[in-house]
């Protein structure tokens, strides 16, 4: 009964219903994840909740993460929000997975595609964008990854 798609289409039908009760709720409600049996016979899904804070961010798990370790990954908490570029793209600090271990920082693309960074990534977008030329810094401007362009140049070791 219950296979992939059929899966898939209830996750999405229950997102929608889940829409208008977090709008009643006043918070931030996700479908975060599904399972199913092999067999089909039951499946689970994982729902999420935040609240919304005064700025209008949802609290999210990521979120909160960023705001209490930022200083842990040579960030500051308000650095959240900041905006940095990256092979030319523009994205908007959004959170921090801390089990990540290459890649923890969390940016959102302005069409709302999420995207993981290095740390050192973040940091040297965010000291480009200090210096008020982000667009036409070395890096950002070549329509490549930080990654790619500074390979094992950061402290000796692979920045990505």
């Amino acid at each position: 009964m219950f296979d992939r798609q059929t899966v898939k289409n209830t996750r999405n039908e229950l997102q929608a219903i889940l829409e208008t009760l977090s709008k009643e709720m006043g918070c931030q409600i996700k479908v975060a994840g599904a399972m199913f049996a092999r067999d089909g016979s039951n499946c689970t899904f994982k729902v999420e909740f935040a609240a919304i804070s005064a700025d209008g961010t949802a609290e999210t798990k990521e979120v909160t993460a960023f705001r209490e370790l930022a200083a842990i990954y040579g960030l500051r908490p308000d650095d959240f929000g900041k905006t940095c570029v990256s092979g030319g793209q523009e994205f908007t600090i959004s959170g921090l997975k801390p089990k990540a271990k290459r890649y923890p920082i969390l940016a959102t693309r302005p069409d709302g595609k999420v995207y993981k960074f290095s740390e050192d990534m973040v940091r040297i977008a965010l000291t480009a964008a200090a210096e008020g030329d982000a667009k036409n810094h070395p890096i950002a401007s070549r329509g490549r990854s930080f990654r790619a362009a500074f390979g094992v140049a950061i402290g000796g070791r692979y920045c990505g």
